[in-house]
């Protein structure tokens, strides 16, 4: 009885140690040592080529605090009225830890950006950089990018349908998609490689840069909002903006646009230079600032523009130039054309012309001169109307209409060629239909002048200029060598002063 107790005792003991056993080593296993699982921090981490030491504007918006690791703060500065904030540069890896909102990093010299752990930027300014491949798909709530002058050669912004204002001009991108993109309002991506872009999405577009890419035709009938168009320099042979109502600036530079119509009220500029255009049909009731010159135009009807302002159609093929519907005309760039007759009686608030260049004869010449406008001094009328370095000129002017033109306070130039600065050398006229009357040795512009006087040595001779008070005090003595001599009259007070050159003396008005 008593081996048959032992026996069941032994049993239950021995059973008991395996079921302990087991029990323990499912135990260790459960708590043995295991990799944990780590978590990112919020922030952006950047990588610079920039040398330690430096200083460079850095400006960092955070929801609650941030802090930054491989830079540290220096100072403020208040620079046009705005406060920059300046951080020196550590080390080349940089972290700025927090829920980052905005950062601008313009001229930092990165090779690396990661904003993965961003997800609340809602603005990246990262101009001027060096070579970076750039990945904004963590980054859904971004509205502002500017990420110009970046060497970029893709741009993949699938994930940003937030985007209200993105410039990614200077790059070389051979395309950008932006389809879904309803909320983008300015777009620019100028100086690139783009031959194709689709605008259909972009409804809410407002300003729309794509100068010097390689774009054959812009569509850009679903843009209502549009109001800013620079397309210059391009392949573009035709444009309509029929359904844009809204647009005030179009630039059209640099195509290929042989024939361009245009109806539109709120256009208020319009520049078509150099697009071989031979023909042009313009509604535009408002509009104030028109630019066509370089073109292959024979006629210019400004009838539809009544409240134009300022006009330069030059170096086209223009027989006649009607202004007659143009009253607010102020500025006119006319010069070689072929015209023979220019008339301003319709024109009283002119005070800018430049005609040189084209074939303004005798009375002619006369007419134009006596429908301009009388100024008074401070208006600083001028009329450049003469080049005597260009062989095919045929404007001619007489002593005696120049002279009229100055009896009603116009200054009159000779465009020299370009050689002098803006708006020539003064020019006094021919006695003759065939004899320019001599040059004096010295010529003197601009006079009145502000800041400046410019004086040209019309011989080959060194001579000395001196330069009076009312009272016949000496301020001012040059030696005129150089072909061109300048001399600086910003410190002197507004007022009268006696120029002596030579045996000969001129007023000046210094203002």
């Amino acid at each position: 009885m008593k081996k048959a107790f032992y026996f069941l005792c032994f049993s239950l003991t021995f059973l008991m140690f395996c079921t302990t056993a087991q029990a323990g080593e499912g135990f260790y296993q459960t708590i043995a040592p295991q990799k944990s699982k780590q978590t990112e921090v919020k922030g952006i981490r950047l990588k610079t080529q920039a040398e330690v030491g430096s200083v460079l504007r850095m400006e960092i918006a955070a929801n609650g605090s941030f802090v930054v690791e491989g830079i540290e703060f220096v100072e403020q500065k208040e620079v046009l009225g705005e406060v920059h904030n300046y951080y020196k540069v550590l080390q080349k890896d940089i972290f700025i830890g927090g829920d980052i909102t905005s950062l601008y990093c313009n001229y930092w010299e990165l090779e690396s950006v990661d904003t993965s752990q961003a997800p609340s930027l809602k603005e990246f300014n990262c101009h001027d950089n060096q070579s970076v491949s750039l990945d904004f798909s963590h980054n859904t709530q971004l509205k502002k990018l500017v990420c110009s002058l970046c060497d970029l050669e893709t741009l993949d912004l699938s994930q940003n349908t937030q985007l209200e204002y993105l410039d990614c001009s200077e790059n070389k991108l051979t395309s950008l998609n932006l389809d879904n993109h309803k909320k983008l309002q300015i777009l620019s991506f100028q100086r690139n490689k783009i031959s194709t872009f689709n605008l259909s999405d972009l409804t809410a577009l407002r300003e729309f840069y794509s100068d010097y890419n390689l774009l054959t035709s812009i569509d850009c009938s679903k843009n209502l909002q549009l109001q800013v168009l620079k397309c210059n320099a391009n392949k573009l042979t035709a444009l309509d903006l029929t359904n844009n109502k809204e647009l005030k600036e179009l630039q059209c530079d640099q195509n290929e646009i042989k024939n361009f119509s245009l109806n539109s009220t709120s256009l208020i500029e319009f520049y078509i230079s150099n697009c071989k255009t031979e023909s042009l049909s313009i509604i535009a009731p408002n509009l104030d600032l028109f630019v066509c010159y370089g073109n292959l135009l024979t006629s210019l009807d400004l009838s539809k523009c009544p409240l134009l302002n300022a006009l330069s159609c030059h170096t086209n093929k223009l027989k006649t130039l009607d202004l007659s519907t143009s009253p607010n005309l102020e500025y006119i760039w006319c010069n070689n054309n072929q015209l023979e007759t220019l008339d301003f009686s319709a024109n009283p608030r002119v005070f800018s012309v430049t005609c040189y260049g084209n074939s303004l004869q005798d009375k002619e010449m006369d007419k134009l001169i006596e429908t301009l406008p009388t100024r008074i001094k401070d208006d600083m009328a001028t009329l450049i109307l003469i080049d005597t370095q260009d062989e095919s000129e045929k404007n001619q002017c007489t002593v005696a209409s120049v002279n009229k033109a100055k009896e009603k306070s116009w200054s009159v130039y000779d465009y020299d060629g370009g050689k002098t600065p803006y708006p020539g050398i003064p020019y006094e006229g021919k006695d003759t239909a065939n004899e320019i009357i001599q040059k004096d040795a010295i010529s003197i512009y601009p006079n009145p002048t502000t800041d400046y006087l410019f004086l040209r040595n019309n011989t080959d001779n060194p001579t000395e200029a001196k330069l009076f008070a009312e009272d016949g005090r000496l301020l001012l003595s040059v030696r005129v060598v150089s072909l061109i001599e300048k001399i600086d009259l910003r410190s002197f007070k507004v007022g009268t002063y006696i120029l002596r050159v030579g045996d000969q003396s001129r007023v000046i008005l210094k203002r």
